[in-house]
Order: structure tokens, then C-alpha cells, then sequence
């Protein structure tokens, strides 16, 4: 279920990613109090040192003993990095992974040699990695937008220059067009394991109307840079006061479970009924 909430971050619907935001909240003010221990830890760390060097002529016996909570201090500041630097990994290679299931019809239809599909993944899987940062920064209130902004345009050129050794125009014009229908494929593959729906015997139009449906109600309040795949870096000056409010509202709205499980219950219902009215769907008995 993980898999598949973060895969709908990836093709840009993040309407339909709560469940990832969610936890993607959670590890981000764990991260944040991850930091303050790494630097306590490694300030304890550096005064225990010192004290060692200040102590260790005139008396052994306490540098014996403080060289061990030392030690401990490093040890722990080590450990720390280490398996922030792990998740990290971790995350990159999920994604990496869900990069190659989202775009494998594109590479196929494109008949892209495995260096360019390899290059064109990994150019992908970078941009991911950044929205996780850029997520982090528009929830974070010591970040200027200024700050926001170029760090964004200077992204948006490094990422646009490696999309042009990767992929020519026209190539790169067709992974737009791709980008752009993934919200709505990408919707009637989870459909059908949210919902108890005859998908077998639903025509492709029908399908197409139901994904459409749940995705604009569940779009509701979100700034609509956020219900579209990037290719690069997408924050402007136009838009990012638009976007930090946006992020602010769902996650604050994130944080009250209660809300946000009477919210999701109401979209639920909404889209039932509207399936139902407009489209004669509904879920098997």
C-alpha cells in the first residue's frame, strides 16, 4: 500500500498521496528531532574530548573513565548518520523501482536504448528525490520563498540540461504527453483494490470517467501544480505562496486524524454517489 501511495506522488497526484504525506510528516519532525540529538550528541562528544585533553596528565583516572562516554557520544552521532543516510537510500531505490513500472509503457513505446532508459530513470528518480526536499521546505516556515524560488530555478536549469543530453524535443514533448494522462492510468490501477467494482466488464471510456471523477474530488483545495508530473523542478514565484498554502492546510488537516478520516469519508460517499447518478457504477454486493 506504501508502493502504491508513493507512486501516486511520482506521477504528480498528490491529491491521491495523503497516505504517503502522512508518513512522509511523520519521518520529517522525526528528522527534525533526529538533528537536534546529532548535534547535542556531537557537541557532548567535543566537550568530553577536550576535557579528556585537559585531565588526561594530571588524571588518568578520569580520563579512563570519561574516554568510554566519549566514545559512546561519537558512536551514537555515527550511528545516527548512518541510518539516516540508509533511509535515504531506501527511499531512492523504491522510487527508482516505481519510476520503472510508471514510465515502462513509455520506454517501450519509445524504443529507447537501455543507456538512454537507464539515464532517462535515474534524471527521473533525481526529480523525485528533490520533491521530497521541496516538500520539506515549503512546510518550513524558516525557508523564504525567495530562498524557495532560487533554489528552484537554478534546479529547474540543471534538470533541463540533462533532460536535453537524455532526450531530443520531440522525445521529450511525448514524455509530456505521457506525464499528463499518468494521474488518470494511474487511478484505475488502484481503483479497483480501493473499490469492489466490475472492472472486468466496464468499458475503457467508463474507466477513463470514474478515475476523472475521483481525482477532481479529491483534488479539492489543492493548487493545481500539484495534480500534474514534473519533469524538472516546477516551484515559481508565480506560485509558491499558493503552494505553501496548500501543503499547510492538508497537512495541518493530515495531523487531525479525525478531520481528515471525516474528510476522506466524505469524498468517499461523494464519489459513490456520483458514480452511481452519472455513470450507473457501483460497488458489487
Amino acid at each position: 500500500m506504501k508502493k502504491i501511495a508513493l507512486a501516486l506522488v511520482l506521477t504528480g497526484s498528490l491529491v491521491l498521496s495523503f497516505f504517503w504525506f502522512k508518513n512522509k510528516n511523520t519521518v520529517t519532525e522525526e528528522d527534525a528531532v533526529l538533528s537536534e540529538e546529532k548535534i547535542s550528541s556531537h557537541d557532548q562528544a567535543k566537550r568530553d574530548f577536550e576535557e579528556l585533553q585537559t585531565n588526561q596528565e594530571n588524571t588518568p583516572e578520569i580520563a579512563e573513565k570519561k574516554e568510554p562516554k566519549a566514545k559512546s557520544s561519537l558512536r551514537a552521532t555515527n550511528e545516527n548518520s548512518k541510518n539516516k543516510n540508509t533511509q535515504e537510500e531506501s527511499l531512492k531505490k523504491m522510487m527508482g523501482e516505481i519510476i520503472s513500472a510508471t514510465y515502462g509503457d513509455f520506454l517501450k513505446e519509445r524504443n529507447l536504448s537501455q543507456e538512454t532508459q537507464k539515464a532517462l530513470e535515474e534524471h527521473l528518480t533525481d526529480n523525485q528525490m528533490m520533491l521530497q526536499t521541496l516538500m520539506t521546505q515549503l512546510l518550513d516556515p524558516k525557508v523564504t520563498d525567495e530562498e524557495i524560488v532560487k533554489d528552484q530555478e537554478e534546479k529547474r536549469r540543471a534538470q533541463q540540461e540533462k533532460i536535453d543530453a537524455i532526450l531530443n524535443p520531440n522525445e521529450q514533448q511525448a514524455l509530456k504527453d505521457y506525464q499528463a494522462e499518468l494521474p488518470v492510468k494511474t487511478a484505475q490501477k488502484i481503483l479497483p483494490a480501493i473499490f469492489n467494482f466490475d472492472w472486468e466488464t466496464m468499458s475503457e471510456e467508463t474507466k477513463n470517467k470514474v478515475a476523472k471523477t475521483y481525482l477532481e474530488i479529491n483534488s479539492r483545495g489543492m493548487d493545481p501544480v500539484f495534480t500534474q508530473a514534473q519533469n524538472q523542478a516546477f516551484i515559481t514565484a508565480e506560485n509558491v505562496k499558493s503552494a505553501r498554502k496548500t501543503l499547510v492546510e492538508k497537512s495541518e488537516q493530515i495531523r487531525n486524524q479525525g478531520e481528515a478520516m471525516k474528510v476522506e469519508e466524505t469524498n468517499k460517499q461523494e464519489f459513490l454517489s456520483v458514480i452511481k447518478k452519472e455513470l450507473g457504477v457501483e460497488e458489487k454486493k
